[in-house]
């Protein structure tokens, strides 16, 4: 994951990010044996002010060789797929100014709930920007599409830990 994280010149998720509790998920999409993205939820019990409690999509990074054919879509319908096993809702937020993730989102069905300054502790651009939160229920997924090539799966608890030290995916090696 560190390795995608520095191809895509983006800060390394932390430890905490990987913890498997029962209320989360975490994926990895490969394609042909590789891992070239990852994708996690975050579960929050309690409501943020006007930010309802729930299921949260958390951070997707995908390889920047494998950006554009899908592979966040895929991973993001699986993590819609987990939490609608469990919720009939899911929420996602975005930086305001993401619009790419935005677009993706809203094809997936999500719709903007509001706006606001910080979503259970986060903020973008250090406050500078606000955080558009969207909603989106079990009706809004739409289905895959024939011909994709990826898989993503749950990862097993501490499945970092089997992951040879210097691991580099190959889309990320020789660059820095």
């Amino acid at each position: 994951m560190n390795a995608i994280c520095d191809a895509s010149g983006r800060p390394h998720w932390k430890a905490e990010a990987f913890d498997h509790s029962g209320d989360r998920a975490i994926l990895a999409a490969a394609v042909r044996g590789e891992i070239v993205g990852m994708a996690k939820t975050h579960f929050h019990g309690e409501p943020d002010a006007d930010v309802p409690a729930g299921h949260f999509l958390g951070g997707i990074e995908v390889a920047p060789d494998f950006r554009r054919r899908g592979i966040g879509s895929a991973l993001t319908r699986a993590r819609m797929d987990w939490i609608w096993a469990r919720a009939t809702s899911v929420f996602y937020f975005a930086n305001e100014h993401n619009t790419a993730s935005i677009a993706m989102h809203e094809a997936l069905g999500f719709r903007p709930v509001g706006r606001f300054p910080s979503i259970h502790g986060v903020t973008a651009d250090d406050g500078r920007s606000g955080l558009i939160l969207f909603a989106a229920s079990r009706r809004g997924i739409e289905a895959g599409r024939p011909g994709d090539t990826f898989t993503a799966v749950r990862l097993p608890d501490a499945w970092w830990q089997h992951v040879p030290q210097g691991w580099v995916p190959s889309s990320a090696r020789g660059r820095r």
